[in-house]
Protein backbone atom coordinates (compact mmCIF):
# COMPACT_ATOMS: atom_id res chain seq x y z
CA UNK A 1 0.00 0.00 0.00
CA UNK A 2 1.27 3.35 -0.92
CA UNK A 3 0.99 6.06 1.53
CA UNK A 4 0.92 9.47 0.90
CA UNK A 5 2.37 11.69 3.07
CA UNK A 6 0.44 14.75 5.03
CA UNK A 7 2.37 16.85 3.10
CA UNK A 8 0.68 15.55 -0.50
CA UNK A 9 -0.72 19.26 -0.88
CA UNK A 10 1.90 20.84 -1.56
CA UNK A 11 3.23 19.09 -3.74
CA UNK A 12 0.57 18.99 -6.22
CA UNK A 13 2.68 20.69 -9.35
CA UNK A 14 6.11 19.48 -9.72
CA UNK A 15 7.91 22.61 -9.08
CA UNK A 16 6.66 22.68 -5.26
CA UNK A 17 9.91 20.43 -5.00
CA UNK A 18 11.61 22.89 -5.37
CA UNK A 19 10.35 25.20 -1.91
CA UNK A 20 10.59 21.71 0.35
CA UNK A 21 13.69 20.32 1.67
CA UNK A 22 14.34 17.46 -0.74
CA UNK A 23 14.31 13.87 2.03
CA UNK A 24 17.36 12.87 0.33
CA UNK A 25 18.56 12.17 3.26
CA UNK A 26 16.33 9.24 4.31
CA UNK A 27 18.78 6.63 6.66
CA UNK A 28 18.64 3.22 5.38
CA UNK A 29 16.01 1.48 7.35
CA UNK A 30 16.33 -0.78 10.22
CA UNK A 31 14.99 -3.76 7.92
CA UNK A 32 17.06 -3.17 4.74
CA UNK A 33 19.27 -6.42 5.05
CA UNK A 34 15.65 -8.19 5.08
CA UNK A 35 13.82 -6.32 2.24
CA UNK A 36 17.04 -6.71 -0.19
CA UNK A 37 18.99 -9.93 -1.62
CA UNK A 38 22.47 -9.67 -3.29
CA UNK A 39 22.20 -9.18 -7.34
CA UNK A 40 21.91 -6.53 -10.03
CA UNK A 41 24.22 -3.75 -11.08
CA UNK A 42 27.01 -2.25 -8.38
CA UNK A 43 25.24 0.04 -6.09
CA UNK A 44 21.94 -1.37 -6.97
CA UNK A 45 19.80 -2.98 -4.50
CA UNK A 46 17.20 -5.56 -5.41
CA UNK A 47 13.99 -5.94 -3.12
CA UNK A 48 12.97 -9.37 -2.04
CA UNK A 49 10.51 -10.70 -4.12
CA UNK A 50 7.44 -9.72 -1.35
CA UNK A 51 8.50 -6.29 -1.81
CA UNK A 52 9.06 -6.17 -5.53
CA UNK A 53 5.24 -5.37 -6.03
CA UNK A 54 5.62 -2.34 -3.60
CA UNK A 55 8.58 -1.07 -5.88
CA UNK A 56 6.82 -1.66 -9.14
CA UNK A 57 3.61 0.75 -7.34
CA UNK A 58 5.49 3.31 -5.66
CA UNK A 59 6.99 3.57 -9.57
CA UNK A 60 4.00 3.91 -11.19
CA UNK A 61 2.19 6.67 -8.58
CA UNK A 62 5.34 8.99 -8.87
CA UNK A 63 6.06 8.16 -12.92
CA UNK A 64 4.60 11.48 -13.91
CA UNK A 65 6.17 14.23 -11.56
CA UNK A 66 9.41 11.85 -11.99
CA UNK A 67 9.04 12.46 -16.19
CA UNK A 68 8.57 16.09 -15.43
CA UNK A 69 12.37 16.26 -13.85
CA UNK A 70 13.72 13.86 -16.97
CA UNK A 71 13.81 10.88 -15.37
CA UNK A 72 12.88 7.60 -17.64
CA UNK A 73 11.16 4.58 -17.12
CA UNK A 74 14.01 2.00 -16.50
CA UNK A 75 15.37 4.49 -13.99
CA UNK A 76 12.58 5.53 -11.92
CA UNK A 77 11.92 1.72 -11.39
CA UNK A 78 15.69 1.12 -10.58
CA UNK A 79 15.38 3.82 -7.95
CA UNK A 80 11.99 2.81 -6.75
CA UNK A 81 13.40 -0.83 -6.30
CA UNK A 82 16.59 0.92 -4.31
CA UNK A 83 14.21 3.00 -2.20
CA UNK A 84 12.35 -0.07 -1.23
CA UNK A 85 15.05 -2.81 -0.82
CA UNK A 86 16.90 -0.04 1.30
CA UNK A 87 13.60 0.48 3.81
CA UNK A 88 13.80 4.13 3.52
CA UNK A 89 10.26 4.28 3.52
CA UNK A 90 7.05 3.73 1.02
CA UNK A 91 5.58 7.34 1.10
CA UNK A 92 5.06 8.48 -2.90
CA UNK A 93 6.23 12.16 -2.08
CA UNK A 94 9.46 11.01 0.29
CA UNK A 95 10.04 8.90 -3.18
CA UNK A 96 9.87 11.26 -5.19
CA UNK A 97 12.20 13.77 -3.38
CA UNK A 98 14.59 11.02 -3.05
CA UNK A 99 14.48 10.10 -6.47
CA UNK A 100 14.79 13.80 -7.87
CA UNK A 101 17.79 14.06 -5.65
CA UNK A 102 19.26 10.71 -6.89
CA UNK A 103 19.17 12.15 -10.15
CA UNK A 104 20.59 15.07 -10.01
CA UNK A 105 23.53 13.90 -7.97
CA UNK A 106 24.51 11.68 -10.72
CA UNK A 107 23.62 14.23 -13.33
CA UNK A 108 26.28 16.32 -11.57
CA UNK A 109 28.54 13.19 -11.33
CA UNK A 110 28.46 13.51 -7.24
CA UNK A 111 27.95 10.02 -6.08
CA UNK A 112 24.53 8.96 -5.06
CA UNK A 113 23.41 8.49 -1.51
Amino acid sequence: MIRRSRYTWRHRKASCHEDLPIPHQLPVGPHADLKSEPGGAPGHHVPVAAENECAHLLANAARATLHEYGLSDPEILELAEDFIAEDRGEDTVDFEGWAIHQHRAVAAGAPAV
